[in-house]
Order: structure tokens, then C-alpha cells, then sequence
């Protein structure tokens, strides 16, 4: 269970950052809990984890005395019935915590309507280019539409002091950076 995983790992430098990145990128998500929850009840669980190891360390006497030499349980966990994360913020942790989208990707939802659109797959793109003998598919200057989540954007003053942009897009094969006038 989620607090026998934490009262295991507390003696493996399991701080609450990890423990709070574990369960935002699904780590903990097969047994049964939302992140939500989990992401709401951790702290505490920590805190009476650590709590439980200091009573136990104050109450050991001498080296082989008694007092606190036998294994403790784990403290009870009891969740909030809180809803869980849409899809999207799910995967957005995921993407936050990993750099993966790991349950889906926020493309799928559009992939009939980029099937209608016939946008180009990035990795095709990317791929045609990194051909040994070059690109036989696509070339430069060519239009193509593409479709995608944009991931990272950086604006820039040009030397007639007009605005651009470097823009990654990403779709669910890959990622591209391009230049926005």
C-alpha cells in the first residue's frame, strides 16, 4: 500500500519533493488512489512517518534494551473522496515531472481532425531530412501543414526591430523548432 511504500522508503532519503514527483508523473497510479488524492494526503503521511521514527529513536535506551527495536507499521492513510485530475492535467504532470507524456498525449484527441487536415508528422519530416543521401520527400521552402502542441516559445528583436519568434511544436511523434515572423 502507498504507506507501507512510504514507511519502507522513509530510511532511503525518500523526502517529500520525491515522493510528491512519484506521484505526479503515475508512479503510485495502479494502486487505486487518484493523484489527487495522494497529492493531498502525502505531507501528513510524511510528517507522521518521521514522527513515529523520532518517538522511536527517543524511546531506545541502551543497545540492547528495549524500547523501540521492533518494527513499527506504517501510519493509517485515509483519503480525501476527492475528484480525480482531468486527462490533461495528468498528463501535463507527467510532462512536467519526466519530460514524457506518459498516459497519452494531448494530440490524441485531434487526430481525426489532423487526419482530415493532412498535416505532415513531424518525425516524417525529420526523418526525410536526416536521410544519408538528403530529404526525398519534403525540401525546403516547401508548405506544409503541421499540427501540434506548441511546448516552448522565445521571442526575439530582429535588426529592423520587428518581432519573431522560436517556437517548438510538438505532435505525438515528435518535436520541431521553428522561426515565426
Amino acid at each position: 500500500s502507498f504507506p507501507d511504500f512510504c514507511q519502507r522508503m522513509s530510511d532511503a532519503d525518500l523526502n517529500k519533493r520525491v515522493l510528491e514527483n512519484l506521484i505526479r508523473c503515475g508512479a503510485f497510479d495502479s494502486m487505486g488512489l487518484y493523484r489527487s488524492q495522494l497529492l493531498d494526503g502525502y505531507e501528513s503521511l510524511m510528517d507522521s512517518i518521521a514522527q513515529n521514527k523520532r518517538k522511536n529513536l527517543e524511546g531506545q535506551f541502551d543497545l540492547f534494551g528495549g524500547g523501540g527495536g521492533e518494527g513499527q507499521s506504517a501510519p493509517e492513510f485515509h483519503p480525501k473522496p476527492l475528484q480525480e485530475f482531468s486527462r490533461r492535467e495528468l498528463m501535463t504532470m507527467e510532462k512536467e515531472t519526466t519530460g514524457l507524456y506518459l498516459t497519452g498525449h494531448p494530440m490524441d484527441e485531434y487526430r481525426e481532425l489532423v487526419r482530415q487536415c493532412r498535416a505532415a508528422p513531424i518525425g516524417s519530416i525529420l526523418a526525410d531530412f536526416a536521410q544519408e543521401g538528403g530529404p526525398t520527400t519534403y525540401h525546403d521552402e516547401q508548405r506544409v501543414t503541421l499540427a501540434g502542441v506548441i511546448t516552448a516559445s522565445r521571442t526575439k528583436t530582429t535588426r529592423s526591430n520587428t518581432l519573431m519568434a522560436y517556437v517548438t511544436l510538438e505532435d505525438d511523434t515528435a518535436s520541431i523548432e521553428m522561426v515565426v515572423f
